[in-house]
């Protein structure tokens, strides 16, 4: 034996197969080559025509959005006549899990800003299944009308433009429409040749109108912020979705609509209205502000007596985008709902994407013979990919309690740190409505913002109001039902074809979810699996219906949508439950002899997707090359 004998071996090779050594060589297994678990595509090229469905399409995942161009606002006149008008906003459409051939071509069109064109999408059989109006442009002192979509399962036009009636300045630019309602209109002119109207704010919830030449400002956008002021020599832009302030001092310029991110939480969304240029008596008149992209409409320009006329702002240009969840076999889900630590496991792999949920807030009691009770506001949705973490590290994290009004955060001691946070929704107060949770008291790389809650009257014999839907991949959650008799329904969740919660004056029915279905009839739940919301109680001492959850990350674990609102009918009905997880909770109705009690809120939640790094052990080598070898102890074979 050479252990043995310690002879001296020179001149030739021994190699020796150490049995069992551990040496290994890691090699990823991922399928992603994006290395992410949701994907999106937004497209804005006027030019292209087609556009190739993705070999990783999935036809039971995914939600598509458009948005209709902007209408362009007319010149000013130079020989003493009215101002210019503003043109019309883009309208919006929404479709989800649309059936598509992977790895084939389908025809798109991308309407440019003032060109009257639709901007569509057709699927693999060449039918229109998405279709958005542009707005009209403006002629002369009449303005542009909003466009109107006309194919989708969720459909919202655009705002109108305004044409001055009398006086050199112009209108603004109507806003374009979005995932959380219609365009706002834009402001008119006064009898002042100086005073212009402000752009019109977008999409819908809290969201105004640009208003008239008085003040110039731009009209808010849907999160009730962004309104440009009026200046000179300029005004101010819009942000957030709001439109554009008008020129106040003779040939002061309109300023630029804003766009929100809305439609894929990180950089694209509905915009906001161009202002109106100011007129002046001689020289030059102001330029309309342009609508922005995505949709806005364009201010018109302002015009003189003398000299060069302004010319009227462009309008936005159309854009569509596709989110889906691509098909990936071989990947791992791990959902957090409780607890403060989790250690990484030892297969973590570079392409992961991790996702949360803010909480819903609680609703709000009904108050006997005083006010019934508003719904609680639904958490917001946040997304970051491909996330370094170390094997066997162990992050913290925190997944809020229901109506806490706490973050839901990974990654950090703190949710202002964390890697990624989520807003919650604020809970109700008496007759005022929770907000849903805020995309700017997010944080990751995708954020949509949680719907509303909806308030409560401030009287007797009424129901309470409808909590939020939450965000989810797909989009915002959507607002709960309002000031009712009789309880309203709560907002449906995550975006896509979902809906806002019915008011009790008429149906009480919950909102649909993502899916365009499964609104709570009267006192219902929600259907399970859609996210929808909780109907509200219309009759003696029903209570409203509980938000459903839908299947947005696997069979038991989704978005909530918001409970319905307890009736305020003769007894007074309690608030229904947000769903789990994220949904707001309805408020409680009230009467004369009895007060609801609240619905309660969903929990947050954090989703870790990823794809396991896979492990594969060989043996080692070891050459020796002369010299001398001695071995203590053990065995080995020479082979």
């Amino acid at each position: 034996m050479l252990a043995q004998t310690g002879k001296r071996f020179l001149g030739f090779l021994v190699v020796i197969f150490l049995v069992g050594a551990t040496f290994p060589i890691s090699i990823a297994h991922a399928d992603s080559s994006s290395g992410t678990f949701m994907k999106t595509v937004v497209l804005t090229n006027t030019a292209n025509t087609t556009w190739n469905v993705p070999d990783d399409w999935n036809n039971s995942a995914n939600a598509i959005y458009c948005l209709g161009a902007g209408g362009k606002g007319s010149d000013g006149d130079s020989g003493g006549g009215t101002g210019g008008a503003g043109g019309g906003g883009g309208s919006f459409a929404a479709i989800v899990n649309q059936v598509l051939t992977p790895s084939t071509p389908i025809n798109i069109a991308v309407a440019a800003g003032g060109s009257g064109n639709n901007t569509l999408l057709q699927d693999s059989s060449n039918t229109t299944v998405i279709n958005c109006g542009a707005g009209s442009n403006a002629g002369g002192s009449t303005a542009g009308a909003g466009g109107a979509a006309t194919v989708g399962t969720v459909i919202f036009g655009g705002g109108n433009g305004d044409g001055p009636s009398t006086g050199r300045s112009a209108g603004g630019g109507g806003g374009s429409a979005g995932p959380r309602g219609v365009g706002k209109n834009a402001g008119d002119v006064t009898t002042s040749n100086t005073a212009s109207g402000g752009g019109g704010g977008s999409n819908g919830g809290d969201s105004t109108v640009g208003t008239n030449g008085a003040s110039n400002v731009g009209g808010a956008g849907t999160y009730g912020i962004g309104s440009g002021a009026g200046g000179s020599p300029s005004s101010v832009a819009g942000t957030n979705g709001g439109g554009g302030g008008g020129g106040t001092a003779s040939g002061a310029s309109g300023a630029n609509g804003g766009c929100d991110t809305t439609l894929d939480g990180s950089a694209v969304g509905a915009c906001g209205g161009g202002g109106g240029g100011a007129g002046a008596a001689a020289g030059t008149g102001g330029e309309g502000g342009i609508g922005a992209a995505y949709g806005g409409g364009g201010g018109g320009g302002g015009s003189v007596n003398s000299g060069t006329a302004g010319s009227g702002g462009a309008g936005g240009q159309g854009v569509i985008v596709i989110l889906y969840r691509p098909v990936i076999l071989g990947v791992k889900t791990i959902f957090l709902i409780s607890g403060t630590a989790w250690a990484v496991p030892n297969d973590w792999g570079s392409s992961n994407t991790i996702e949360c949920i803010g909480a819903g807030g609680d609703g709000a009691d009904g108050v006997t013979n005083t006010s019934a009770g508003a719904g609680g506001g639904a958490g917001a949705y946040a997304r970051i990919e491909n996330v370094s973490l170390t094997p066997y590290d162990t992050i913290s994290y925190t997944v809020a309690a229901a109506g806490t009004q706490d973050d839901t955060y990974f990654n950090g001691a703190a949710s202002s740190t964390a890697s990624i946070s989520c807003a919650a929704g604020n809970d109700g107060s008496v007759n005022v409505a929770g907000k849903g949770g805020a995309v700017f008291d997010s944080t990751g790389s995708y954020k949509f913002v949680g719907g509303a809650g909806g308030a409560g009257a401030a009287d007797t014999d009424k129901g309470g109001g409808g909590g939020g839907g939450s965000a989810g991949s797909n989009g915002p959650g959507q607002i709960g039902g309002t000031l009712s008799g009789n309880g309203s329904g709560g907002g449906g969740s995550n975006g896509g074809a979902s809906t806002p919660g019915t008011t009790g004056v008429t149906t009480s029915i919950g909102g649909n979810g993502t899916s365009g279905t499964g609104g709570g009839a009267a006192g219902a739940n929600g259907t399970a699996g859609t996210g929808a919301g909780g109907g509200g109680g219309r009759t003696s001492g029903v209570a409203g219906g509980s938000g459903a959850i839908d299947t947005s990350f696997d069979a038991t674990h989704g978005t909530g949508g918001g409970g319905g609102g307890g009736t305020g009918n003769t007894n007074a009905g309690n608030g229904g439950n947000g769903g789990t997880y994220g949904g707001g909770g309805g408020g409680g109705g009230s009467t004369a002899t009895s007060g609801g009690s609240l619905g309660a809120g969903g929990q947050g939640i954090i989703v870790i997707t990823y794809a396991p790094v896979t492990y594969i052990i060989t043996p080692s080598k070891f050459k020796i090359l002369g010299g001398r070898v001695r071995i203590v102890g053990g065995h080995f074979i020479i082979r």
